[in-house]
């Protein structure tokens, strides 16, 4: 629903809960979803510190998916602020762990990310191979969303390098994707 602050007040209300409960799993959930809305709400300094400690207690109980999804987000907040270096790293942090687990969906993202941060460094080359990979990764789950995003992204890069023909048939392939998906946008 978008309703960030009242996602943020249940998570927080699920840390503390899970806290009384002697939870680390839940509470390190709560954790990452608090740090997600508060994220989104512009609030860096509270998504920092709860996604830091959603990781402090994932590691070791075992949960790497959190990890990974902690990073990401850690990278998000970075690349908001301006801090490319920052989140690049966080973003790589993201793809190391979600490697280690095995979730394709969360490697596509971070190989995402991680693309998103080269192109706007300019590192166009080091941005179109994260991309492909990420379109392989996301092509094997056949995640029909991120391989419209990936068209796209990788679309955008041939443009930039005046790769016209590349581009128009990289934009024609995401246009059917997105049809037969019916993704109007």
């Amino acid at each position: 629903l978008s309703d960030f602050l009242k996602e943020k007040q249940a998570a927080l209300r699920a840390v503390d809960g899970s806290r009384a409960k002697g939870s680390r799993l839940l509470e390190a959930e709560a954790l990452w979803r608090a740090c997600a809305a508060m994220a989104m709400q512009g609030d860096t300094a509270g998504a920092e510190t709860a996604c830091r400690q959603s990781i402090v207690i994932s590691k070791p109980v075992g949960d790497l998916l959190l990890v990974a999804r902690g990073f990401t987000i850690l990278g998000l907040v970075a690349g908001n602020q301006g801090d490319a270096k920052q989140s690049l790293e966080q973003h790589r942090q993201a793809l190391e762990f979600a490697r280690k687990i095995g979730s394709r969906r969360d490697i596509t993202g971070a190989l995402t990310n991680i693309g998103n941060v080269l192109a706007s460094q300019g590192d166009l080359a080091s941005a179109q191979k994260s991309y492909e990979e990420a379109l392989a990764a996301a092509q094997e789950i056949n995640d029909r969303g991120q391989i419209v995003t990936l068209l796209n992204n990788l679309a955008t890069l041939s443009q930039a390098a005046g790769k016209f023909s590349v581009a128009l048939r990289q934009y024609q392939q995401s246009l059917e994707e997105a049809r037969s998906v019916l993704d109007k946008g």
